[in-house]
């Protein structure tokens, strides 16, 4: 993606600059149109930001402080101002005047996935990536549930983490010359969570995620990626719309429940589940 055109949303407050420096620093190295709207103060007014913000390749802006009830239901204003744009939105949260070093991106194996990597890797393109997947357990706890033996569940586990693997590996390789600078990790569990504390233990300055555009209600009973990290990391966040990439996700088998659960009981039984 090419990045000509930012959107950088402030109140001209001192603790806003954040967000306005590292605009300006992405502008320089993009060599992009820089655009700042004034945010007054109180609550957002998510229609004309998102009036706004369409057309643009990047919109920017500081970690808000809203912290009431209302802000949680909504799944903070930055969620709310995605369900209404299908532009990147990079949330600024420390005052760090130098590009960015270290960029985690956390990725699925999916084309939408690999689209956001590449927009996480031209970003600022003289970091350093690294491409981390967490597995699920949710099918390994379906398995416990149904009293499937401890060495099958082992078994099933390690499957899994092989086949990880070897995804992480082709994923990988579409950076081509890239590859030298792009490092690759995996963890175990809920993802959002696992990307939170890969973030603690490398020191990225970073972090990238997808995000399906969902209903306030639907982020709540369901979480997100975006919204844990959001919630439980400090470092600065780019959130990358599915529609941004314009791939479509079908429904998650975990939202369905039993064909994920099918599934791994079949793999851990040896009857040809992938």
């Amino acid at each position: 993606m090419r990045i000509g055109s930012i959107l950088v949303l402030s109140d001209l407050s001192a603790p806003q600059n954040i967000a306005v420096r590292r605009a300006c620093h992405l502008a320089g190295v993009h060599r992009a149109t820089l655009k700042l709207m004034h945010l007054p103060a109180g609550p957002w007014k998510l229609a004309a930001i998102a009036s706004e913000g369409q057309g643009v390749d990047l919109v920017v802006l500081a970690q808000p402080a809203e912290r009431s009830t209302a802000a949680f239901l909504r799944g903070r204003p930055v969620l709310g101002l995605l369900r209404r744009l299908d532009t990147p939105v990079l949330v600024v949260r420390r005052p760090q005047r130098s590009p960015y070093s270290k960029v985690l991106v956390a990725v699925d194996f999916t084309p939408r996935s690999q689209a956001m990597a590449h927009i996480a890797a031209n970003l600022d393109p003289l970091a350093q990536l690294e491409l981390f997947h967490a597995v699920g357990t949710a099918d390994e706890a379906r398995l416990r549930s149904a009293e499937t033996d401890e060495q099958s569940v082992r078994s099933f586990r390690a499957k899994r983490r092989r086949r990880a693997q070897k995804d992480m590996s082709a994923f990988q390789e579409s950076f081509g010359a890239r590859r030298d600078r792009t490092r690759t990790a995996l963890g175990r569990g809920d993802a959002g969570w696992q990307t939170v504390l890969r973030q603690q233990r490398t020191g990225a300055d970073l972090v990238v995620v997808g995000k399906k555009r969902r209903s306030a209600w639907e982020d709540l009973l369901f979480g997100s990626v975006a919204h844990r990290v959001l919630s439980r990391g400090s470092s600065d966040v780019l959130i990358v719309p599915d529609a941004c990439v314009g791939v479509q996700q079908p429904l998650a088998p975990e939202r369905i429940g039993l064909p994920g659960a099918w599934a791994a009981m079949a793999l851990a039984a040896g009857r040809g589940a992938p």
